[in-house]
């Protein structure tokens, strides 16, 4: 029987970055301390032979102060790449 941590016996780990921690909300500008060892514990992971998927829901916050967007939350119909479309195939809208 093994005793190491489910982590470290996973063969994937996906790591989801929320905007909250990707971007300071006083400056808008990358919180890049926390960026810097994001990155080393990632390397660690890759390190130890690990796949790593990294998702960040970070990408408009960090484009907001170049797209001049006001802070808060934006409308669906305000995000950029987003546009609204009839039904998909599941007969759920976008």
């Amino acid at each position: 029987m093994t005793t190491a941590s489910p982590l470290t016996r996973a063969r994937r780990i996906v790591v989801k970055v929320g905007s909250a921690l990707l971007v300071d909300q006083s400056t808008g500008q990358v919180n890049r301390p926390w960026l810097e060892t994001l990155v080393e514990d990632l390397l660690r992971l890759r390190a130890r032979k690990q796949e790593v998927v990294l998702v960040s829901s970070g990408a408009i916050a960090l484009g907001r102060r170049e797209l001049k967007l006001a802070p808060g939350a934006l409308k669906l119909e305000a995000e950029p790449g987003r546009r609204r479309r009839g039904p998909d195939r599941a007969g759920t809208h976008l």
